[in-house]
């Protein structure tokens, strides 16, 4: 979770990581604050990442461990992340995690599908307006499809169709 402070009446908020860049509303006050990116400082002690621990496994730091599963074997290879002192295996692995915060995308199933394809509303209350020449794929799709949305194209994940979308 990512703590942080109301930028109107400093109330102590909290949000998940998804929510980065969104904007969230003041449980105190009602303000519009946008959710800041998470710093190491800012989550939860007890959610901190295990690889913040300078701990060995196998002969490699724990950062370069958790690198090792979220990496191609040939990029970890290349890099020689294995090899790397653990502060640096650390601070490419928090670059990773901040690069992956920054993606914009939405993810859910479909509520309802209105005006022939034109419309698509998810289980979250987000509509969806389709393109035009994407309603013949849209129409098509069912309530309870799984979908996500990432830079204004919806992919339904059971077909691996995708149709241009704009936040209604």
């Amino acid at each position: 979770m990512i703590e942080f402070k109301c930028a109107n009446c400093k109330a102590r908020l909290v949000a998940p990581p998804e929510y980065v860049g969104k904007v969230a509303k003041c449980k105190n006050c009602g303000e519009k604050v946008e959710v800041p990116i998470p710093s190491t400082a800012s989550r939860h002690p007890q959610e901190q990442s295990p690889a913040l621990a300078p701990r060995k496994s196998n002969g490699i730091s724990h950062s370069a461990a958790e690198l090792r599963k979220m990496m191609p074997p040939e990029v970890f290879d290349i890099l020689a992340v294995g090899e790397m002192p653990e502060n640096i295996a650390k601070a490419l692995f928090d670059w990773g995690m901040y690069t992956y915060g920054l993606g914009q995308h939405t993810t859910g199933c479909i509520d309802e599908i209105k005006y022939d394809g034109h419309i698509v509303v998810l289980d979250d209350g987000t509509r969806w307006e389709v393109d035009d020449g994407d309603t013949h794929i849209s129409d098509l799709w069912s309530p309870g499809d799984r979908v996500v949305i990432v830079d204004d194209e919806m992919f339904r994940l059971d077909e691996l169709e995708k149709v241009n979308v704009q936040e209604d």
